[in-house]
């Protein structure tokens, strides 16, 4: 396991180069798995999206700007046939769909938000999957997974951590919430984050 504080690396790097690592990363892998708690993946963000996320991070304006172009060139990796994106279909959407609409708070220059209300109150728990994950992360085929905390961001390369994380991943796909659930819950969290 490998740690490596946030800070250090922008540091060391700056946002522009911490794209480029991923960028890398994503060029060698064959199956990227995206969990995002509340946030638009990295590889689906628009401009202004990416711009008022990674304005959050602080530095300069150039710095940011950098930051957000080194970033959409990432999207490359979608046009490669050979390459797998997979983000939890139904599952992480609602938290996805949630920003998308916020888009234009986002645009504007305010931090993107999700609600923390619970979920509908048709929501059953014995139906759907509920893990206690806090973080986002990226399993980048079997072979690491890279945790995104706080402060932070955790590269697991144990095999059994992996496993684990791709598991999860998998389990989030199959149980998320689809359709008319899926709707109610987001205009549920639309209602009680006004």
């Amino acid at each position: 396991m490998e740690y490596q504080s946030w800070q250090l690396l922008t540091r060391q790097s700056g946002l522009a180069g911490l794209q480029s690592a991923v960028h890398d990363r994503e060029q060698r892998a064959r199956t990227i798995r995206s969990f995002q708690l509340a946030l638009v993946p990295g590889l689906l963000q628009t401009e202004d999206y990416a711009r008022a996320v990674l304005k959050q991070v602080g530095g300069s304006q150039s710095a940011t700007e950098q930051a957000v172009h080194a970033r959409l060139a990432r999207q490359s990796v979608l046009n490669d046939s050979r390459k797998q994106f997979r983000v939890p279909d139904r599952g992480s959407r609602a938290a996805q769909s949630l920003g998308l609409m916020r888009h234009n708070e986002a645009a504007s220059g305010e931090a993107p938000r999700t609600g923390g209300s619970p979920p509908h109150q048709d929501w059953n728990p014995t139906c759907h999957y509920r893990p206690t994950l806090w973080n986002s992360f990226v399993a980048y085929d079997r072979r690491a997974v890279h945790l995104e905390t706080l402060t932070a961001e955790l590269v697991l390369n144990e095999p059994g951590s992996v496993s684990a994380y791709v598991r999860t991943f998998d389990r989030l796909v199959r149980n998320a919430l689809t359709g008319t659930t899926c709707r109610r819950f987001l205009a549920s969290l639309l209602k009680t984050d006004r």
